[in-house]
């Protein structure tokens, strides 16, 4: 088969395989492109958007106050009776006053 038509040549069978070593090292340097990290020349000013998102919001909330009506502990803090105890103290102490 290798002997008769395209592949009789010995000078041919070089080519042939410079040829498919060029073809696969142009692939596999055009595969391995696709996954390096592009670089954007656009700059998001995110930190300036953020000052003016505080200070906002601070002009929009001001003189407002914040209530909050739960009480947490952290698991650690106290066993389950201990922290029912705790919380029937708090609730008497602050009774239904928002202040």
């Amino acid at each position: 088969f290798l002997s008769h038509g395209l592949f009789s040549a010995p000078h041919t069978n070089i080519k042939m395989n410079r040829f498919l070593l060029a073809l696969l090292s142009a692939l596999l340097i055009v595969s391995t492109s696709a996954f390096a990290p592009s670089v954007s020349s656009v700059r998001v000013p995110t930190q300036q958007y953020a000052i003016w998102d505080t200070v906002s919001s601070m002009y929009n909330n001001w003189g407002k106050k914040a209530t909050a009506s739960h009480i947490l502990f952290k698991p650690s803090q106290f066993d389950e009776d201990a922290a029912k105890a705790k919380l029937t103290e708090m609730k008497a102490e602050i009774g239904d006053d928002p202040d």
